[in-house]
């Protein structure tokens, strides 16, 4: 949002439908974005399947993916690789992930942390 507000753009709650994690679910929120915003260049999907249902949505509505809109998800599934266009993505370390997340909480319990949030970057 901070680099939205940097170029002059603004986010509207009316753009975060509220839909299931999966295909179906992108189609969904994409019905409701199409409707609140029918002239939308851009999409960060919560995830890959919602991106890739967002996509189909797209096509079917003769809006084509990368040149109308851009669509970018989240996790990284092999599944896009194999998507025409292909999925763009950000892949998320989840193995990673689990193993700071385990530590952070073996500190706590171990007493050698306190509760307060930490930020940790993964890369």
């Amino acid at each position: 949002i901070a680099a939205m507000a940097r170029h002059g753009l603004t986010v509207e709650s009316s753009w975060i439908p509220r839909a299931p994690n999966n295909l179906g679910g992108g189609r969904q929120a994409g019905e409701a974005l199409l409707a609140a915003h029918p002239d939308v260049t851009a999409v960060i999907a919560y995830n890959d399947a919602m991106a890739l249902g967002l996509i189909g949505l797209l096509g079917e509505r003769g809006r084509s993916v990368p040149d109308d809109v851009s669509v970018v998800g989240f996790d990284g599934i092999q599944f896009g690789a194999v998507m025409q266009p292909v999925l763009t993505t950000i892949a998320t370390d989840f193995a990673r992930l689990a193993e700071v997340a385990i530590d952070e909480l073996t500190r706590l319990i171990e007493g050698e942390s306190d509760a307060r949030p930490r930020r940790s970057v993964i890369e």
